[in-house]
Order: C-alpha cells, then structure tokens, then sequence
C-alpha cells in the first residue's frame, strides 16, 4: 500500500511540473546591446518537458524594452497566432538541439562590432550580420541537415561511434567554418 501511494505521490508531482505556468513561454538568458546601442539582441530559450529538444531563439528588440518581464508564447499546437507572428518577426536566429547535442553554454556575442554569433557547446551555430540586418547562417536543425545530406546507404552503414564523429566534423565544416571565413572575410556572404 505505501508503495503504491509513493507511486502515486510521484506521478502527481510529476504531472505537476509537466503543467507548471508559464511551460509554455520562452525563458529569458542573456542580453547585449547592439554597436550603436539603438537595439538589444536577447538570448531566450524554451522549456524542456518530458526530455524534449531544447531550443534558442535570438530576439532583436528596442533598447530599453524590460526583457525579463515578456511572456513570448512557444505553443504553435494549432498554427502561430498574431501575437506569436509578431514574436517570430522578432526573431533574427532560432536553433534546436537534437537529443541534447552540444547543449552546455549557449550564448551570444558580438564580433567587431558587427557580427551577433550565436554560440553553444563551444560552436558557433548562427551568424547575424548587425551592419546588413539581416541572417548569414541559422540552421535550425543541423542534424536533420547533416542527415539529408547523406546517402541512406552511408548512413545504414556508420556505427553509432562513427555517426556521432561523422555529425561532429559536418557541424564543424558546415557551421564553425562558414561562419568564421564570413568573418574573416573582405566580402562576406
């Protein structure tokens, strides 16, 4: 009996975090202020339940908007509302981890005064041209990319070892790399 209401105890407090307020809002991170401070760019991400994918959204925003009290809304269950359009519009760099991949230390930078990187397990993973307004690279689902961009016959044929590896160098080739010779370069993309 005292095990049956401690598993009963457990799934009502579990099902109670699953529906905490709020659940379905973005959470603040970060902020930095755009090189002619006229903007801010702000790091959000969203709550993870039930083991989910984590996702980072990059907002751009006037200065002097008071980001920490914003409730943006992340529940396109039945299509974006007006609001949650207007939200998107805002967006300048979203990305998602695939089973928690390279999740630790997502944030956000700006490089020469120009460039906003979008940054988490030590890679860069969206490039915001501030000068230009507009995105450079935002691959929001890198490893559905890295997928379709192999033969199903490659895929079949890597160990879970060499598919991790091979994942790895095609963030690094196609992401960490793009971005770097786009700020190193005389004429960016």
């Amino acid at each position: 009996m005292k095990k049956n209401i401690f598993l009963l105890c457990c799934i009502t407090l579990l099902l109670s975090a699953c529906s905490l307020e709020g659940a379905d809002y973005l959470v603040y991170d970060e902020q930095i202020p755009s090189p002619d401070s006229e903007n801010v760019f702000a790091l959000f991400h969203d709550r993870v339940i039930w083991g989910g994918d984590p996702g980072w959204y990059v907002l751009k925003f006037d200065q002097g908007t008071d980001l920490k009290k914003l409730n943006i809304p992340t529940s396109y269950i039945s299509g974006a509302s007006e609001e949650e359009k207007e939200w998107l519009n805002k967006s300048v760099l979203w990305n998602w981890s695939e089973a928690g991949d390279d999740t630790r230390n997502p944030h956000i930078k700006i490089i020469e005064n120009r460039w906003l990187v979008f940054i988490r397990g030590g890679l860069y993973y969206g490039l915001y041209d501030i000068k230009e307004n507009r995105t450079i690279v935002d691959i929001h689902s890198p490893w559905h990319t890295w997928i379709y961009s192999l033969d199903d016959d490659k895929y079949e044929a890597l160990t879970i070892d060499e598919r991790k590896k091979d994942f790895s160098n095609w963030k690094k080739q196609n992401m960490q790399k793009v971005i770097e010779n786009t700020i190193n370069s005389d004429h960016p993309l």
